[in-house]
């Protein structure tokens, strides 16, 4: 799944729950950062270097497709 595709799976994920709340669009985004957030954490702490460069930059760029939704 390219970062682009797992940005939106997420959002929408997001989205439904949020969907009744004010601000959804914003609710949902900060969902994934989170989520990205926490992802890359846990990264970094389990792998501690090690072939960690591509899953690492495969969430930055989950979270930049992020920002263009």
């Amino acid at each position: 799944m390219t970062p682009k595709e797992k940005a939106q799976e997420l959002y929408d994920s997001y989205f439904h729950i949020v969907a009744d709340t004010p601000d959804p669009e914003w609710r949902a985004k900060q969902g994934v950062i989170i989520t990205v957030t926490e992802v890359l954490t846990l990264v970094d702490n389990q792998m501690k270097g090690w072939l960690d460069t591509d899953i690492i930059e495969y969430w930055k760029q989950v979270a930049r497709e992020t920002e263009k939704l």
